[in-house]
Parts: structure tokens; sequence; C-alpha cells
């Protein structure tokens, strides 16, 4: 699945020459400092009841946790919470069987719980992402925008093989902001006017081919891409722009604002990481969309990644990061109860080697790692 000038450089500098890029190999996992990583532990399957009435409550209440354990929790913690919903939380001791304060540590020899690989993503979700991605990355081809895929989705791409990860639920992008950005990106679009559901306040709204929406924000990500009738699953879009170096060099920078409530919180990268904007890299969609899709990468792929998420991201993967951990999907014909499943095993937060995963997740930056056993 990769295009030919990736496949010639990824053999020689991905698996081969990892050092190069980035002077020593991170250490192996077994060798990692356990500062702030709180258990070691072997999931038990007879939890599983428990877990998942405790994500009912927390999903349907709309808890809002506090940020540290031991706080007293106020009425506004409680959300919308029945006396008959807090008395099961409490009889269940929820707090605890959810882990909404834990962080695990997996190791190599550890068996991964499947549950932390249970897409987030109903298969239905998924394939209305893939058709949805491939409506914009078409529309991207056709007009000439400047483009790459960004963020989770990148590391996901060149470490696990496929776009989206079981324990995300979006595709972002960024694209170059120039002074024509909205022309272009908008050119041979229908503007849609009167009534339009977006799930954030807009300047404009656009219908991409196959009746989905595209439209400008007014805060955040200048651009998103949903559902018409509904505002998830969604595509993210950041804008960039050219910034001349002291040293004579160019970098692509994005304004704070775009990232206000992102994982990240900025974007500033070397341009010449980039290149032409022009490689690409073809890989399995999801878990369950296992159709290729194929999108405009860095030509510096791993320096990107790790400039965004350390060295260390590359081998181990962590499950921290959820846009819709109450599943506010937002709209008409969302699969909630799929996601109030999913989302019993993803309120902890856990580290693991990215092998434990199967193989089907297995880029090939895990080669030479133990337990490798991609194609």
């Amino acid at each position: 699945y990769i295009n030919k000038t990736i496949c010639f450089l990824l053999p020689l500098v991905v698996v081969c020459s990892l050092t190069s890029l980035f002077g020593t190999l991170p250490e192996k996992w077994e060798q990692h400092e356990l500062q702030e990583l709180t258990h070691h532990v072997q999931e038990d399957p007879s939890r599983n009841i428990k877990k998942k009435k405790c994500a009912k409550i927390a999903i349907g209440a709309k808890l809002k946790f506090p940020d540290k354990k031991g706080k007293v929790w106020t009425e506004k913690n409680w959300g919308a919470i029945t006396t008959k919903q807090s008395k099961t939380w409490k009889e269940l001791d929820c707090v605890e069987e959810l882990g909404i304060y834990d962080t695990k540590l997996l190791s190599y020899k550890d068996t991964l719980p499947q549950g932390v690989y249970k897409p987030i993503l109903s298969p239905s979700e998924q394939t209305e992402l893939y058709e949805m991605t491939k409506a914009l990355v078409s529309h991207f081809e056709s007009v000439g925008i400047l483009y790459s895929l960004s963020f989770g989705n990148l590391l996901a791409v060149i470490r696990n093989n496929v776009a989206v990860l079981p324990w995300d639920d979006d595709i972002d992008f960024v694209i170059h902001g120039d002074g024509k950005m909205r022309q272009t990106l908008t050119k041979g679009l229908k503007k849609l006017t009167g009534k339009v559901y977006t799930s954030a306040a807009n300047i404009g709204v656009w219908e991409l081919p196959g009746g989905y929406v595209m439209y400008e924000k007014k805060w955040g990500m200048p651009w998103k891409v949903h559902p018409r009738e509904k505002g998830f699953p969604a595509i993210d879009m950041s804008t960039f722009k050219i910034k001349e170096t002291k040293e004579g060099g160019k970098r692509y920078v994005s304004n704070k604002e775009q990232f206000g409530n992102a994982h990240l919180k900025m974007f500033n990268k070397l341009a010449a990481w980039y290149g032409t904007m022009k490689s690409t890299l073809t890989v399995p969609f999801s878990a369950d969309v296992r159709d290729p899709i194929t999108f405009h990468v860095p030509d510096e792929i791993l320096k990107v990644v790790a400039d965004d998420y350390g060295e260390k991201s590359l081998t181990e993967c962590q499950t921290s990061f959820v846009h819709n951990p109450l599943c506010n999907r937002g709209g008409e014909g969302a699969d909630t109860d799929y996601c109030v499943d999913s989302m019993a095993d993803h309120f902890t937060k856990i580290f693991f080697p990215c092998t434990l995963l199967p193989s089907q997740y297995h880029g090939m930056i895990l080669a030479n790692e133990p337990l490798y056993s991609g194609a």
C-alpha cells in the first residue's frame, strides 16, 4: 500500500535508520522508569458488567469528573444523575471500577484487554467517516489545495497501518491558509443557506459531494466537516501560514487559538519536513473498514510525529484522549449505545507497547520491536 517514493524511504530510513533520525533508539519498554504510573495490572474479565453499568451512568447523566481524585463532588459534577443512579454509582464504586484516575502500564509480557482496541466508533460510523474523508480528499485534489494528514492520524498511518486508531474518533488535516484559501477550498461547492445543522457557530456553510457539510467556524479549528444531519463523526482542518525564519528558512505555523480544546496546543513545523506535500501513503482506513485510502503526508513524517508526540510514541501506544467521552454524538441516528459499551474500557489512561495490539495494527516502524507480527 505504500507509494513508491515512500517505499524507497521507509525500509532504509524508518526501519533501518531510526538512529540517524533521532540519535539513539528509544529505550525498551521494560527499562522505562515507573514514575507517575500507578498500576501494572491484568484486566479482570469479571469486572466488565460492572464497568458497563458505571459507564452507562456516567454517560447518561453527563457526569463531569473532578480533575483530581479525592476532590469533593459538587452538584455540577453529578450532572443529571438520578437518586437511583447515584446510589448504584456509589454501591459499585464506579470511580474505581472505571479507573477514572488510574494510569496503567503494560509490558511486553502482558495481554492487552480486548476492550482497549474495541473501536470507539461503531462500524457504521467508521464507514460514514471513511466515505466523508474520501469525499474531502477528492475535493482537495480537484481544487489543488496544499494539505497533509496530521496529528494522531499521521501517527496512526505510519505506526499502526490505519488512518483511525480504535480509540480515536475523527480525522485531522492541516491546510495552507493563504489569502485565497477560502475561495480555493470552496471552489465548485454549493453554498448552503437557511437552517443547516452545524455543531459549532459558523461563518459560512458549503455542501461537499455526498451531502456532507463543510463550514468555516468562528472559533477553534477553522474548518469542519460532518454529516448534514448530525455533528459526528467529524473531520477537523487547521490552517497554517508560511513564516520566514531568521536563518533564512521557512516554517509552517498555525495560530494558537485554533488549538484551545485540542490535545496538542500548537502547530509550528519546519517547512522542509513537509517538502512539497505531494508524498502519499496508502493504508486501510480503520478496524472495520479495511478499504485502502491514500493521504498526502510530510516527506519527513517521522520527524513531524516525533515533534508532536515525542520519540517514544513511535513504538509505545497510549489511550488517553477521546473527543467525546460522554458519547455526545449530536443529531439523529447516532450510535450512542455502541459508544457507551466501548467507553467502559476507555476511561483509564493506559500505556503499552504497540505490538500488544493485533497484527493488523503493526505498522512498519514497529518491525524491530518484540512481538511484531505485521506484514
